[in-house]
């Protein structure tokens, strides 16, 4: 074997340099099932469709079912419920983000989200026409999402979408690029059309009509008492006739008139109890059945409403199967955005991503021990990060402010009576009681009141005194007075508090 290449099946080499990028070896052109096939567009594997002979329109039909149409509206609305975004968490967003965003909010998204979900899961796979329109400033937007039927479009045996159409019923027509999404169900090389959960649900839908068939016509037959009417063994066959008709009659209308030499009984079925709870069993089972392929569990068929919270159960859909949903919309709304960036700006390098998003709540437990690991970090001159909070809380920037320090001097704790043994030293009181006399207290007041009776002093009517004492008042500067006053109520309460205490 050459080293610096591979044999491809012709005979001939091909060079590792000469190939850009690798080829497929494998491919169903060249396998055992390529001459099946020809020019001719790939059949869908699907087995359902495959051994009734029908077209995947028979799927349709299950939607009308009350469990399957329910299932998928549970399915359908735990996606709705999450918010949507793009480029989510990042404080700056780029030029091409807030378009795409401005873009994204006037689609009908709650409606495509639905449409994605109900024929990509349902069906296997969604194709959806995408219409663009030149805007004002020049640039491409799709301005709305259509999906169509699938029955319009098939494979190739390149696994390429195609449209079939009626100038082309056999291999279909090639699709233009950056026009059809088509979100897929399980898809696979061998299976480019996916498996849709409806094909799942087929036999069990299938079962449960035929139950409740049986059902009906079992209520009938044996929901009612048997009229019996006897006769005479000479009676001849024209009477009988005419007493079976007197007791159909009488099943309908309850009255009748017979002969007076016949009579009529009344049977009850002593079974019918046990045959209808096989009746019931048959569509509880398929119930629960149809419930396990659609939301994941089969609580929405077994369980009680109000027994160990059987009622909520019934109506979730399992995470796991929000979450696939949740992932299967955000790929087919990015490849719509890197069709945006490449009709736009000729690629998708670093283009945008749409997100879908729970809102939670803040962890309580996680902001308690925040704070306790805060107040550790304090006490070795460490702390955590504004991008520690950003991440773990789900904030933004702008979201957290630098609190602005008060300027003002903190309010002296209102003094209270304590417990024995916490009373003041007298020497302190009187030290303090000692700074405070009132010479010190008439020294304080002079020094505040002087601009007020300066201006008195200098003015020569009631005007001009007015005029001077308003203009005083921004002069006067009551500081240390009101730092006076504070320590002359802070050193009643002492006073008090040790009265009390010696009293005691």
């Amino acid at each position: 074997m050459p080293r610096n290449g591979i044999y491809l099946p012709d005979g001939s080499i091909l060079k590792f340099s000469e190939s850009k990028s690798p080829q497929e070896i494998a491919t169903r052109s060249k396998s055992l099932d390529g001459f099946a096939f020809g020019n001719m567009y790939l059949p869908n594997p699907d087995p359902v469709l495959k051994k009734q002979g029908k077209d995947i329109e028979v799927y349709t039909d299950l939607i009308t079912d009350d469990r399957v149409g329910g299932s998928m509206i549970n399915r359908i609305n735990a996606t709705l419920a999450l918010d949507w975004e793009i480029d989510r968490g990042k404080s700056t967003k780029s030029r091409k983000a807030k378009f795409i965003q401005e873009v994204f909010s006037k689609l009908p998204l709650n409606t495509i989200f639905e449409q994605l979900i109900r024929n990509s899961r349902g069906f296997g796979y969604g194709p959806a026409e995408t219409l663009w329109h030149r805007r004002s400033d020049n640039l491409n937007a799709p301005h709305a999402v259509l999906f169509k039927p699938q029955r319009w479009f098939v494979f190739s045996p390149e696994n390429e979408l195609r449209f079939l159409t009626k100038s082309n019923m056999l291999s279909g027509e090639e699709l233009p690029l950056r026009r059809f999404l088509c979100p897929t169900n399980e898809s696979s090389y061998d299976n480019p059309y996916g498996l849709g959960l409806n094909s799942r649900c087929f036999w069990p839908v299938v079962f449960k009509r035929g139950g409740w068939r049986f059902r009906i016509k079992f209520a009938e037959k044996y929901g009612a008492v048997w009229p019996v009417g006897k006769l005479p063994r000479s009676a001849t066959q024209t009477q009988i006739d005419d007493f079976l008709g007197i007791l159909e009659d009488m099943v309908n209308d309850g009255v009748a008139v017979i002969p007076d030499d016949g009579s009529v009984d009344f049977l009850e079925s002593g079974s019918k109890g046990s045959t209808s709870d096989m009746y019931h069993a048959i569509i509880a089972d398929v119930d629960s059945a149809i419930s396990t392929v659609w939301l994941g569990h089969a609580g929405a068929g077994q369980s009680t409403s109000g027994e160990l919270g059987g009622k909520d159960v019934a109506a979730e859909v399992r995470k796991d199967l929000r979450d696939s949903d949740k992932t299967l919309v955000e790929q087919a709304m990015n490849q719509l955005i890197d069709w945006i960036c490449e009709e736009n700006w000729g690629t998708s390098t670093d283009a945008p991503r749409f997100c879908l998003w729970e809102e939670e709540d803040v962890d309580l437990d996680q902001a308690k021990r925040d704070t306790e690991l805060s107040t550790s970090l304090e006490k070795s001159g460490l702390k955590l990060s504004r991008g520690y909070y950003l991440r773990t809380y789900n904030l933004e920037e702008g979201d957290i402010e630098v609190a602005k320090k008060s300027t003002e001097p903190p309010i002296a704790p209102r003094p209270e009576f304590s417990e024995a043994g916490s009373f003041p030293d007298q020497a302190a009181v009187d030290a303090l009681a000692h700074m405070i006399t009132p010479e010190t207290m008439q020294g304080q007041m002079q020094a505040v009141l002087s601009p007020v009776i300066k201006g008195l002093l200098e003015s020569g009517n009631p005007d001009d005194a007015m005029a001077s004492l308003l203009a005083a008042f921004p002069e006067m500067d009551t500081t240390a007075l009101e730092k006076m006053l504070a320590n002359l109520m802070f050193l009643a309460g002492l006073i008090g508090r040790l009265s009390a205490n010696n009293e005691a």
